[in-house]
């Protein structure tokens, strides 16, 4: 398809308009979250991320480490409660990719995530998306009441990638 395309303008224009748009691919395709293992809570948070739904909007939220009305760069490297976290993703992932200005380190690396199930369950992406996930329950527990969580669980539990075969 064209870059001059209607609907590749249409996708730029909505990119200048929108901090949400601009942190996804930069390519028009579904985006993995919607279809890659993850439980219905997961993959709620997961879409909630990319909506910039989490952590909540206006009123900023105070977040338990003490930080009053925190954004999401709090939750970035500032966040002493998630540092353990961070550094599970850190080694998991290796080397911190580069963040553009305006996007998050969960948006740099979910737009690097494969586009399939068979390719999640090889390499490193197996403890990088259970890292992901456990990162953002966290957000949403360090920023909302007890009673409003979704679940219990640790996000890692639920998901079941597809072993590689012996033949891989």
């Amino acid at each position: 398809m064209s870059s001059s395309s209607p609907r590749n303008g249409e996708l730029e224009k909505r990119r200048q308009a929108s901090l949400s748009v601009q942190c996804l691919r930069p390519t028009r395709t579904i985006d993995p979250v919607l279809y890659l293992p993850a439980s219905q809570t997961n993959r709620h948070r997961l879409i909630n991320w990319r909506l910039h739904w989490l952590p909540g909007y206006y009123p900023w939220k105070d977040c338990r480490c003490g930080a009053r009305a925190v954004t999401r760069d709090h939750y970035s490297l500032v966040c002493p409660l998630l540092r353990p976290l961070w550094q599970e993703l850190t080694d998991a992932y290796g080397t911190a990719p580069s963040v553009p200005s305006g996007m998050h380190t969960i948006d740099v690396i979910l737009n690097k995530i494969p586009r399939t199930d068979v390719v999640l369950s090889n390499g490193r992406w197996p403890t990088i998306w259970p890292a992901i996930l456990s990162i953002l329950r966290e957000i949403e527990r360090l920023c909302h009441p007890e009673d409003h969580l979704l679940d219990g669980e640790f996000p890692g539990d639920d998901i079941s990638l597809p072993l590689p075969s012996e033949h891989d």
